[in-house]
C-alpha cells in the first residue's frame, strides 16, 4: 500500500494510532514529518540540555536534523546520531558539511529505526541521548533496552520528555513521566541519579 498525504494526515490528526501498529507506516510517516519546513528548522535550546554532562564517546537516538549531536561534536566529543527520518537525516548532513573538519570528521548520522542498531556494528557509547525522543516511538521500554545494549562499562543514558502528551496526536503518543522512568529503569537494573 501506498503511503498517500491522506494517510499521513489521518495519523497526525487521528486518537486511533494507526501508524504505531506497522513499523512501515510509522516510517512513512516520519518520512512526511520530516519533511516539514517546523521540523527542518528546529535549532539547539541550550536551556533544554543542561542537564546532559557528556563524556566519551555519544549516540543520539532520535536525533532529529541533528542540532543536539552537531553541538557536541563542535565540543570536541565523537558523535553519532540516529534517527528514522531520512529528511531530517538530510538536514542533519546539510548543517554538518558547513562545519569545520575537524567536527564534521567527529560526528555521522544514521538513517535507522533505533530497535534495529546493533552495538557490534556501530560500537558502545559513553552518553546516550534520549531528549524527547521516548514520547514518539511506538514502544519506548525497546529504545531504553536498546540505549542499555549500547551501553559501554560506565556509560549514562541522559533522557528527558514531556510529562504529559502534548503537540500533535500523530509524533506526541504519550508523555513520560517520572514513574515510568523508575519502572523501567528497575526492571533493566538502571540506577538513576
Amino acid at each position: 500500500m501506498k503511503y498517500e498525504h491522506k494517510d499521513y494526515l489521518h495519523d497526525k490528526n487521528s486518537d486511533d494510532l494507526l501508524h504505531t501498529k506497522s513499523l512501515a507506516r510509522f516510517r512513512n510517516y516520519y518520512e512526511k514529518l520530516g519533511k516539514e519546513p517546523v521540523q527542518l528548522s528546529q535549532q539547539l535550546e541550550k536551556e533544554r540540555i543542561n542537564f546532559i554532562q557528556p563524556f566519551g564517546r555519544i549516540i543520539e537516538l532520535g536525533c532529529h536534523c541533528g542540532f543536539i549531536s552537531l553541538h557536541y561534536a563542535q565540543k570536541g566529543f565523537e558523535v553519532v546520531g540516529v534517527d528514522i527520518s531520512y529528511p531530517l537525516i538530510d538536514e542533519a548532513n546539510k548543517r554538518l558539511s558547513v562545519l569545520e573538519d575537524e567536527a564534521k570528521n567527529r560526528c555521522r548520522f544514521i538513517v535507522s529505526d533505533i530497535e534495529s542498531l546493533d552495538p557490534k556494528e556501530i560500537g558502545y557509547f559513553d552518553t546516550i541521548i534520549l531528549t524527547e525522543t521516548l514520547e514518539h516511538c511506538i514502544d519506548p521500554d525497546v529504545l531504553v533496552k536498546k540505549a542499555k545494549e549500547l551501553m559501554s562499562d560506565k556509560s549514562k543514558i541522559f533522557i528527558s520528555a514531556p510529562a504529559e502528551r502534548c503537540g500533535d496526536k500523530g509524533s506526541h503518543l504519550r508523555g513520560i513521566n517520572k514513574k515510568y522512568i523508575n519502572k523501567i529503569a528497575n526492571s533493566l537494573d538502571l540506577n538513576i541519579s
